[in-house]
């Protein structure tokens, strides 16, 4: 998924070179109902809610990395919220 990181590069290429990047690709793996997710800011909160809204866990990226552990079994839907964007995912292994 894509998730709001506006970041801003200067002088990549030049003296007066500006790049802003709006968004930034995220990774989210599951393996049973291990949630890993990548490419996140550092500091950034990842929370794990049931369909229902009970969250099962949260966590907050360390070195561009979250996991959560569900305690769920494949075949389960969970939302993932990161910051303020949120996806529905499906746990394979």
């Amino acid at each position: 998924c894509w998730v709001e990181c506006n970041e801003k590069h200067e002088d990549l290429d030049g003296p007066n070179t500006k790049i802003e990047i709006p968004s930034c690709p995220v990774l989210i793996l599951t393996d049973g109902g291990v949630i890993t997710l990548t490419g996140l800011a550092d500091g950034t909160a990842v929370a794990v809610c049931n369909l229902k809204g009970v969250e099962l866990g949260t966590a907050i990226a360390v070195n561009g990395t979250a996991t959560i552990t569900t305690g769920l079994t494949v075949g389960n839907t969970v939302i993932v919220k990161i910051g303020g964007r949120s996806v529905k995912v499906v746990i394979h292994e």
